[in-house]
């Protein structure tokens, strides 16, 4: 970050919807390296973990199953955490402190200090949403007996459905990972948010 003078055409209010924050937040990030090596690394172990297996098409199902139930549980516990997470930063902020941190331009995306961090929170809030939403659709649709299973079988046979299975498989396990690594993010911003602040509060005090 680097300080620089307020801008006052600077519209805090400019977004009108999660998605068009998403688009401008998305727009303006870079991918750290460290995040691009932990996928790539992720990806390898992953895919050769899942096509080295012999499993049968039930196991295959049933790992999906696990996969989907863990992830409804911890998007569940994670959405209230991240919903907690932003109202503690937004009770810290006072209103000097929103002139203050919209005065510093965060050089790695050109955005003030103040917008990049809640950029950065319903980006992650964004994030988990949509996995929430997937999973529990996935979740419905393996429900024992409901006749998808027999059906996809039936018409692509047995030997493609497998593949696709492990396919799926690695796809859904590099995205966990990819969410774990967007939950990094959130956690620094809340500790160097909330750092910035306490020193702000600090020399107001002194």
């Amino acid at each position: 970050m680097k300080n620089s003078s307020p801008d006052s055409g600077v519209d805090l209010t400019q977004e009108k919807s999660l998605f068009s924050i998403y688009v401008a937040y998305r727009s303006s990030q870079r991918i750290p390296k460290f995040n691009i090596f932990i996928t790539i690394f992720s990806l390898i172990l992953i895919s050769v973990g899942t096509f080295q297996s012999k499993s049968s098409l039930h196991d295959l199902r049933l790992a999906i199953i696990d996969l989907a139930n863990v992830g409804i549980q911890t998007c569940a516990t994670l959405l209230g955490f991240l919903v907690a997470g932003y109202t503690i930063f937004l009770t810290l902020v006072k209103p000097e402190h929103v002139k203050a941190l919209s005065s510093i331009c965060v050089t790695s995306t050109k955005l003030p200090y103040f917008k990049h961090v809640n950029f950065t929170f319903i980006n992650v809030f964004i994030q988990y949403l949509i996995y929430f939403i997937f999973v529990t659709i996935l979740r419905v649709f393996l429900i024992p007996h409901n006749g998808i299973e027999e059906i996809i079988r039936d018409n692509i046979g047995l030997y493609k459905v497998s593949i696709y299975c492990k396919t799926f498989i690695v796809i859904f396990a590099l995205w966990s990972v990819v969410l774990a690594l967007y939950l990094k993010s959130f956690i620094y911003n809340i500790y160097s948010s909330s750092m910035i602040l306490f020193k702000l509060n600090y020399e107001e005090l002194i």
